[in-house]
């Protein structure tokens, strides 16, 4: 993933080959459009939670190697896959699912069916995607 002044030049690139204004793109992504300005396109400083939405977000305009990353799924990045999104997720928010599901369970309030589905969707990716 480029970052700093790569990543800001990437940005004002596809910005440009998709006809985005910084008002546009500070709409789409819930900031000011100062922050697009002075932040994203100049010193390429962009928030990691908007790193996966602006990949998505400029996906019909340039491939993910115009950011740095290689055209296959990247680790962090959810792709579709059939039914399931496989997505890495670090040992500890993975335990701390665990014991919402837990909870959610002992209070009555989840569906039995689909958190079994989910737990074992989950527990097949636990121990090669953990961090």
């Amino acid at each position: 993933m480029l970052n700093g002044e790569r990543l800001a030049a990437a940005l004002r690139e596809a910005m440009a080959k998709k006809g985005v204004r910084n008002v546009d793109l500070a709409h789409e992504f819930g900031v000011k459009p100062p922050t697009i300005s002075s932040d994203w396109r100049k010193k390429g400083r962009i928030g990691k939670r908007h790193i996966d939405h602006l990949i998505r977000y400029f996906s019909d305009t340039v491939p993910r190697s115009h950011w740095g990353l290689s055209d296959d799924a990247p680790a962090g990045v959810a792709e579709p896959a059939g039914e399931f999104v496989t997505v890495r997720v670090p040992r500890e928010k993975w335990e701390q699912f665990e014991l919402f599901l837990q909870a959610e369970h002992e209070a009555g309030k989840s569906d039995t069916e689909n958190e079994e589905r989910h737990r074992q969707s989950y527990r097949g990716h636990k121990d090669t995607n953990s961090a």
